[in-house]
């Protein structure tokens, strides 16, 4: 308030041309204090509403996949503890996922990468629908990660690789899924064993038989 009667005191001050050259320079004075304060404030408030867009802005740029909803590994590096603690206090057991689509590659060489695109977009979208509050990631190119509670989730899997394989076109897409159970080890050390668990979701998927009708396998130290 004093600022903006500074900033409004000052042009009658000016025109009023008063006698009194004391109390008129110290009121000048003041006035330009006010308006310089004022013109400060300003600048800083913009700044700030700059920062904050900009901050903002990066976070989605960060933790956003580029093709799909899903988010990235970042976003899931960043949150993963978080996660985990959360189904703990559930009494939930989580574990990491890790997928590949087979023929994928044709999808794109056939139909253009526009059509690889949007099958990603599908797959990233049931997976979130399926798992609402777990966290799903696209690692790169066509393979998705992530964490998911246990309860349901061979089953959920299971409809999402038919939904999959109804999304062929010449050649026909199949889902492959590797799925680690987490240990109470990974909350301790999450930086050590986040990748590790990815690693061990993948080795369990490589071990799906060629050919299977079966398109989930779960790892175990066998």
């Amino acid at each position: 308030m004093a600022l903006m009667t500074a900033e409004a005191e000052m042009p009658r001050i000016v025109l009023d041309g008063s006698k009194d050259g004391a109390v008129n320079s110290l009121a000048i004075g003041v006035s330009i204090v006010g308006i310089f304060l004022t013109v400060m404030y300003n600048v800083i408030m913009k700044f700030s509403f700059y920062s904050i867009s900009t901050y903002e802005t990066y976070l989605r740029e960060h933790y956003n996949d580029v093709i799909t909803p899903a988010k990235n590994l970042s976003y899931l590096s960043d949150h993963a503890v978080e996660l985990v603690e959360y189904y703990e206090r559930k009494g939930v057991q989580a574990v990491v996922f890790y997928t590949d689509i087979l023929n994928f590659r044709d999808i794109n060489i056939l139909h253009g990468y526009e059509a690889g695109s949007h099958v990603l977009k599908l797959i990233a979208e049931k997976l979130m629908a399926a798992f609402p509050d777990g966290i799903i990631i696209r690692m790169s190119s066509d393979h998705f990660a992530g964490i998911v509670p246990l309860d349901g989730a061979i089953e959920h899997f299971d409809q999402i690789c038919k939904d999959v394989e109804d999304l062929s076109l010449d050649e026909t897409l199949l889902l492959n899924i590797g799925v680690y159970q987490l240990s109470h080890n990974f909350t301790t050390d999450p930086s050590k064993y986040l990748m590790r668990s990815i690693d061990l979701a993948a080795t369990a998927m490589r071990h799906i038989p060629q050919g299977s009708k079966e398109h989930i396998q779960m790892f175990n130290e066998d």
